[in-house]
């Protein structure tokens, strides 16, 4: 707890998507954050394969390759949802997961799996989808994400609602500010 609350903490994930990655699956990201006193102010995921590089600082925004992105409007019933599989608590997660991913799959228009939690958290802020779950996740994981969202105008949680704490891993829930309501409610039944 003390090192997340230093003057300066850069939280890094130098291969989000590692399965990804090691089978040339070519979808993995960098991921950095900079946070201050346990703020998050800075927030970078870098897309090697595609050459998007998402950015956000403490009240000015976010953006890709310089060009500011903001989350989506679509309606539920129209909404692209993602999700994480917690491959490494699969024996604890995989039914709660899939059964999950059926409640949101019937609630909007389609279900995908990217396997790299940051560049789903950036795609969120980017209004490229419009949800994402996954019920473990470590804080180097989110980290940049959840200021991307933030100031994209989206919201990140955990699956309760609750404000995330970046100090152990947590459950999380993102979406777009049109559909989070419904999403919360969606993960609580």
């Amino acid at each position: 707890p003390a090192v997340i609350k230093a003057e300066h903490c850069f939280i890094i994930d130098p291969i989000d998507g590692t399965t990804n990655f090691i089978c040339d699956y070519r979808h993995s990201a960098i991921s950095l954050a900079l946070f201050s006193k346990g703020v998050a102010v800075f927030g970078a995921v870098y897309d090697p394969y595609l050459g998007d590089l998402f950015t956000a600082e403490l009240g000015k925004g976010a953006f890709c390759n310089g060009k500011p992105i903001h989350a989506s409007t679509r309606p539920l019933d129209r909404a692209l949802a993602a999700f994480g599989t917690a491959p490494y608590d699969k024996e604890f997660f995989a039914d709660k997961t899939f059964a999950l991913c059926k409640k949101l799959l019937l609630a909007c228009g389609d279900l995908r799996r990217g396997g790299s939690a940051a560049l789903d958290l950036a795609y969120v802020a980017a209004g490229r989808i419009d949800v994402f779950f996954e019920y473990r996740l470590s804080p180097w994981d989110i980290a940049a994400g959840s200021l991307l969202i933030s100031e994209a105008g989206g919201i990140i949680s955990d699956m309760n609602g609750n404000t995330l704490d970046f100090l152990s891993p947590s459950p999380v829930l993102a979406a777009s500010k049109t559909v989070y309501g419904q999403a919360l409610q969606i993960v609580k039944e």
